[in-house]
Order: C-alpha cells, then sequence, then structure tokens
C-alpha cells in the first residue's frame, strides 16, 4: 500500500482535552438571512421575498469579491452626426456587486449638455435602473374576504434594467491649457490617469506633484483592503470632451475591464504600482489614439501626445523592413518620429522576447515628450527581427515595433585604493586570476542580441524612402583591445589600468546615433589588433560619466561587434557598460590561446 503523508491526527492540548487548542469568538450575523421552512407555516409574499433576498445577497457577495468592470460587451460610439453616443449589449459587474446586464443597444442625446465650463469632461457609464414591471395576472382577494365582481390584474414580474448616463466630471489642472488642441486630448487623459493613481492611496510615491512620501511606519501595513463601495455606482465605459467645437470620444481612458479583485487593486494602488487592468487601459488607449492618424514626418508623435505609456507598439511603414538590411532606415524613421523626445535604443530580438518586454514595463513611469529634449528618458526600441524557431508563429513580416522604457538605474562607483585589493559585493574577496572562464557570469544575462556576420552588417542598405536628414553632429569614441582577466569581477580594474594608454583608434558615430561610420581602414586597425596571435573578442566594456548614456553606449558596443564579425562562434559577445569619469570609450575584452 502506497504511504500517504500528512495523515497523523493533530496532537491536543496537555491535559489532551481537545477544547484547550483553540478558542473561539461569539457568533455574529453576516447580514445575509434566510428563510429556514417548517410544516405549518403559513406563506406569505414576505417569505417568498426573503427567499429572493438570501438569493440575490450571495449573488452580491460574489460580485463584490470578483471586482467592479466590464466583462464582455458594451463598445462605444458616437453617430455620424456627433450628438449621440451609443454602447453595444453587454455584461458589466457595479461596484456593489451587481451584474449589470444588457441585452440591446443602449443610447444617450448629447445635444442637452452644457459644454462650456473649464476643465468639464464627461464620464459614459453604465448604472443600473428602476426595475421594469411586466406581465399580467389576476389578483385575488384577501384571505377570508368576499369576493365581489371581476378580479384586478397586477403586473407581478420586475425585469432587472440598465441605462446609459453621461456624467459630468470636473477635471482640474494644467491639462486644460495644453496648446496645440491636437494635443489636448493626450493632456485630459494624461490627467485622468494620474487622477486615478491618486485616488488610490499610494503609500511609496507622492499623492500629488511635489508631496511628500510619508515613512514606512506611519502605514496600516496589517490592516485590510478597504471595503467595497455599499451603494450602486456605474462602471465607466469610456470619457467624453468637448474639443474643437466637437465631441471626442475616448473608450480606454475611463475603461476598466472586470481582471482584479478588490485587496489584489487597493494593494497594487498602495504599493504604488500599476493593477494590470489599469496598464492594459493605458497600452490600448495609446494605441487606439495612434492609430486615428497616420505616424510619419508630418504628424510626429510629440506634436499629438504629451505622454506615452511606459510601453506599447508603433506600426511600422510597408517601405521599412524589420531586417537587419534596413535597420538604418529604420533607425531615421524612429528619430523622425520621436523628435528628439527620448534617447532611443533600437533592439533586434524576437516577437516574444519584446512582447514579454512591453508586459514586464507594468509598473514604469509613463513616458514624458517634449520635443527636442534636452535630456529625454531611454527608450528601447525592440524590432522582432529574429525569426522565430516555432511553426505555428512564424511570419515574413509582423508590421510593428515595441517600445520599452529603460529602467533608470544607477550604481554608485568607489575609487579603489592603490595597493588594496578590492571587494565583490558581500565584502568578499573576488576570485582569483586562476579561476576557471566558466565561472563568468552567465552571458545569457549579458548580451540583448545575438551577433550577425559580418558580411550581412556590410549590407545595410541607405534609406531610399525617407528623406535624407540635414548634416548632423558626429560622436568620436576611442576604442581600446586590451587582454581580458579571467574573472569578470576585475574587467573595471583593467579599465582602469589601461585607459590612460593610447586607443586603437578613433570611431565615429554620426548624428549621436549607436551605429558606427563606414571607416574600412578603423575596423581593419580593430580586427588586426584583436586576433593578434590567435586573439578573439570575449567581451566588451563601454564606459560613460552620464548614466543616462550607458544604453546608448551598450547599443554602439553592439553595433561595433556586428560590424567586426569577431567572438566565439555561436556564442554573442557580452557587453558591460559602467559609470566612470573621462570621455566616452570601448574596451574590447580579448583572450589569447596559451602558450
Amino acid at each position: 500500500m502506497a504511504k500517504v503523508l500528512n495523515t497523523k491526527a493533530p496532537a491536543t492540548g496537555a491535559g489532551g482535552d481537545p477544547s484547550l487548542d483553540s478558542v473561539s469568538s461569539a457568533a455574529a450575523a453576516s447580514g445575509i438571512r434566510r428563510l429556514e421552512p417548517t410544516d405549518g407555516l403559513f406563506l406569505r409574499a414576505e417569505h417568498l421575498r426573503q427567499i429572493e433576498d438570501y438569493a440575490r445577497d450571495l449573488s452580491l457577495a460574489n460580485g463584490i469579491g470578483g471586482g467592479p468592470g466590464v466583462v464582455y460587451g458594451y463598445t462605444l460610439d458616437l453617430d455620424p452626426a456627433g450628438q449621440v453616443v451609443g454602447a453595444t449589449a453587454g455584461l458589466a459587474i457595479d461596484p456593489s456587486g451587481r451584474p449589470l446586464q444588457s441585452l440591446a443597444r443602449l443610447e444617450a442625446d448629447l445635444s442637452g449638455l452644457a459644454r462650456s465650463e473649464p476643465g468639464r469632461i464627461w464620464i459614459v457609464e453604465v448604472i443600473a435602473a428602476e426595475p421594469i414591471p411586466a406581465g399580467s395576472e389576476p389578483l385575488y382577494s384577501a384571505v377570508c374576504a368576499t369576493p365581489c365582481g371581476p378580479q384586478p390584474q397586477i403586473q407581478p414580474w420586475r425585469d432587472d434594467a440598465v441605462q446609459l448616463r453621461v456624467r459630468a466630471q470636473t477635471l482640474w489642472g494644467p491639462w486644460v491649457n495644453t496648446r496645440p488642441t491636437r494635443r489636448l486630448l493626450s493632456a485630459l487623459v494624461s490627467a485622468y490617469f494620474d487622477l486615478e493613481r491618486q485616488d488610490g492611496d499610494p503609500w511609496l510615491t507622492p499623492s500629488g506633484p511635489g508631496t511628500a512620501v510619508p515613512g514606512l511606519g506611519g502605514r496600516p501595513w496589517a490592516g485590510a483592503a478597504p471595503e467595497s463601495t455599499a451603494g450602486p455606482a456605474g462602471v465607466p465605459l469610456g470619457l467624453l470632451a468637448w474639443i474643437d467645437g466637437k465631441w471626442v470620444l475616448d473608450v480606454w481612458s475611463a475603461r476598466r475591464d472586470r481582471l482584479l479583485s478588490p485587496p489584489d487593486t487597493a494593494w497594487h494602488n498602495h504599493l504604488g504600482l500599476r493593477p494590470r487592468p489599469v496598464f492594459t487601459a493605458q497600452v490600448l488607449q495609446f494605441t487606439d489614439q495612434l492609430a486615428r492618424e497616420a505616424v510619419d514626418a508630418k504628424n510626429p508623435l510629440p506634436s499629438r501626445f504629451v505622454e506615452l505609456p511606459p510601453a506599447g507598439f508603433l506600426p511600422l511603414p510597408s517601405g521599412l523592413g524589420e531586417g537587419v538590411k534596413t535597420v538604418a532606415q529604420l533607425v531615421r524613421w524612429l528619430e523622425v518620429i520621436f523628435q528628439g523626445a527620448v534617447q532611443l535604443s533600437v533592439e533586434l530580438c524576437s516577437a516574444d522576447v519584446a512582447l514579454s518586454a512591453v508586459a514586464l514595463a507594468q509598473h514604469l513611469d509613463r513616458i514624458p515628450l517634449a520635443a527636442h529634449a534636452e535630456k529625454g528618458p531611454v527608450v528601447q526600441i525592440l524590432v522582432p527581427g529574429i525569426p522565430a524557431d516555432l511553426p505555428a508563429v512564424t511570419t515574413s513580416r509582423y508590421g510593428w515595433v515595441a517600445f520599452v522604457r529603460s529602467p533608470r538605474i544607477e550604481w554608485a562607483g568607489f575609487e579603489r585604493v592603490p595597493g588594496e585589493r578590492p571587494q565583490a559585493p558581500g565584502g568578499e574577496p573576488p576570485a582569483t586570476d586562476n579561476g576557471p572562464e566558466g565561472d563568468e557570469v552567465s552571458a545569457a544575462a549579458n548580451e540583448e542580441a545575438a551577433a550577425h556576420e559580418a558580411s550581412e552588417a556590410d549590407e545595410v542598405l541607405a534609406a531610399d524612402e525617407v528623406p535624407a536628414p540635414a548634416p548632423e553632429e558626429h560622436a568620436s569614441v576611442a576604442v581600446h583591445v586590451v587582454e581580458a582577466p579571467s574573472f569578470r569581477g576585475r574587467y573595471l580594474n583593467r579599465v582602469a589600468d589601461t585607459a590612460a594608454l593610447p586607443a586603437v583608434t578613433e570611431l565615429s558615430f554620426p548624428g549621436q546615433g549607436w551605429a558606427p561610420a563606414d571607416d574600412d581602414q578603423a575596423m581593419a586597425s580593430i580586427r588586426e589588433a584583436v586576433t593578434r596571435d590567435g586573439g578573439r573578442l570575449a567581451d566588451m566594456v563601454v564606459t560613460t560619466s552620464d548614466a543616462e548614456r550607458e544604453p546608448l553606449m551598450a547599443a554602439r558596443a553592439r553595433a561595433l561587434a556586428t560590424r567586426l564579425g569577431l567572438g566565439e562562434p555561436g556564442t554573442p559577445v557580452g557587453v558591460f557598460p559602467a559609470v566612470v569619469d573621462g570621455p566616452e570609450a570601448i574596451y574590447l575584452m580579448t583572450r589569447r590561446p596559451a602558450r
């Protein structure tokens, strides 16, 4: 017979009395009452009503536990004249747990709404309506009464009903002064998202602009999630704004689908995190607004948006591909549509990696957009240019690229005292130089793009379909070739020891971009320095004094590795960015066969 685990009876108290093992409070009513049928009970309407109330209360409790939101349907639209907002049939759960189901289209007339008040917006929501009487039954006389004449008729049924409501709300803030007005919707949506964040009562981030964050000790960390709304309330389906003399409908600024329970939502908000329904809504809102106009030089992103979600997708023009051969054209197009609002870092990857990166950005800050920003946020552009190896998801072209805000992380650099042995994190001394190369940090954790053959990289085409940009400033970066220590933890020590030595060459990067200029002589000098005496490229270290330029320098190193076509066959070269004083530089860490 198989042995069954965890079947031993729990031990009792010291005296063997089970009553000493636990204690309980006095019973308290739950507020949910049911009928206890008994023979001889004279059944009346109040008893039948209590049976219904019991079933309804159980249903409401279950609805509250699952959280409010839209379950399906309730798609909004405006009529061609722009004066009637409508919603398709659907199902939603309101904060009191009540199901709001409609089997027919709902419409509301907007012509009578006052539109002149500054900061006025309108929330389109579905709410519970008064039940609709239905059916017909004769009303019999009361017990022991004498019937006289025809029996009166009653309507014994009540159909639950819903209605579409357009509710005015004033949203104060600087968004009302946004110009040009084509950016007004984006400013409004951003203000609405931030109001939602503030209403969530964040504990670890400011509850308002410039406000201080109280210490951890003043928060009820052992408390429970707040109770849900007691009475019926509407479920938002979208937002209306009066812009340039016409109604503008935006769905995902206000609509939240039913995905999380109330405690999950509450603790996300308290911890300064973004609940999944909010993140999904922000990505969908941006994508929906983006699709209303073309994305090109005439419609760059900063001309329409004041903020972007922390991650999302951009449509790829039909003239641009997703492979390494057209990456130069793609970079130029990205620079045009972003207008210098962000610092771009372009990476080639498979589609599943790009989609996963978007999902992982759920809790990052939104991306501010200001054209020609002096120091804009770093944004990674993930191009699904590496073909899938699963036949079911293989395609010749995806037609999109993903954008993800790069996490802003800085690490403190400490000067090494001359003659002192450097310490690894935690105070332990690093491994000795005779440690095996197999102990190096896994390459998969440090490399973000696979190396490509030099013959493919040399075939990068010039941009025929994108207007030639005006002459731009070129960046010059020193390239050093040094022998790598056996332990990666000593890379920075080796960099410090060789920084003052002459560089092999200086590489030019046109337009302060990440792709090196075509310089065959410089490439030949680097390749010769690396491969001398049978050497091979192991890793690359890039240095900069500005932490926000680390992604750009890492991209330059990867582009250089691709152009050189060096490294271990089948193993991508690792790139390690570091913040150090001095000019920006690229260090090629080489290994040579033992003699």
